[in-house]
């Protein structure tokens, strides 16, 4: 058996990971997670390429990023996904 780290989706895009969505009618998905993060109109202030990464490992690093462009943000929200234990303490 085959681990699932050293698993090859795609040969003409050797990034390209599973994606467990976790919704129904739709469970898994082969790409790369781009996490963006957008203002109340939908403009995208930043973004972030996730290879190998978790939305929790970069929730800290995207709000950083942002506030470094745009100091007067105070407000931000994430969906359930981005939390840890870890995240609150920053």
């Amino acid at each position: 058996m085959i681990p699932h780290e050293e698993k090859v989706f795609s040969l003409f895009e050797p990034h390209t990971e599973w994606i467990s969505k976790g919704k129904a009618g739709v469970p898994v998905e082969l790409g790369v997670k781009v996490c963006i993060l957008e203002d109340q109109h939908q403009f995208i202030l930043h973004h972030h390429v996730m290879e190998k990464q978790t939305d929790d490992q970069i929730a800290v690093s995207m709000i950083a990023e942002a506030k470094k462009r745009f100091p007067k943000l105070n407000a931000c929200s994430f969906d359930k996904g981005f939390h840890s234990p870890a995240n609150q303490l920053n």
